[in-house]
């Protein structure tokens, strides 16, 4: 049997999506590691897979595990790591990859609690960083931000409606 016939479409694509996934221990040690080049690191390994599957990067998904075992899509761009559901699609948050070490334990905590947060159905709004309940709050969605009631109201539905979406 040919295997590429079962996993390759017609135009020679897989059909399934490679992932670079962590758990969270290994994540902790890279998070407090050496962060020169982390970022061309992840793009490099990212490229490696993508030549592999004959893919670009953007469709290969890097994701991090939280204790629960629950995963997270992340990308990593200069000093910036950006967090999504499990989906890519719902904002979590974002982390500074800082050189003080101290600070940097600091933003590992932020993402811990945002990724246990959102395991037990709480988000941060996308406008105030207020904690609201995901399912309350799902439908004030713009982009992959989730919004409280008063931001929703008072501001990110007026833009939301305006956007054409083309």
């Amino acid at each position: 049997m040919d295997i590429s016939k079962i996993f390759l479409n017609n135009n020679g694509k897989p059909n399934f999506k490679p992932t670079i996934s962590f758990d969270y221990y290994t994540f902790t040690k890279i998070f407090m590691g050496e962060l020169d080049g982390l970022d061309k690191s992840f793009e490099c390994l990212g490229d490696t897979i993508g030549a592999t599957f004959n893919l670009n990067r953007g469709s290969i998904s890097t994701r991090v595990s939280n204790i629960y075992g629950y995963e997270f899509v992340f990308s990593i761009y200069g000093k910036d790591l950006f967090l999504w559901d499990h989906s890519g699609g719902t904002a979590i948050g974002n982390v500074l990859l800082n050189d003080d070490l101290k600070v940097r334990k600091e933003q590992l905590n932020k993402m811990i609690r945002l990724t246990e947060n959102f395991t037990n159905g709480i988000v941060e709004c996308g406008l105030c960083n207020k904690n609201i309940n995901y399912q309350d709050n799902r439908s004030h969605r713009y982009m992959a931000g989730i919004y409280c009631e008063k931001c929703w109201s008072d501001k990110i539905k007026e833009i939301e409606a305006k956007e054409t979406y083309n």
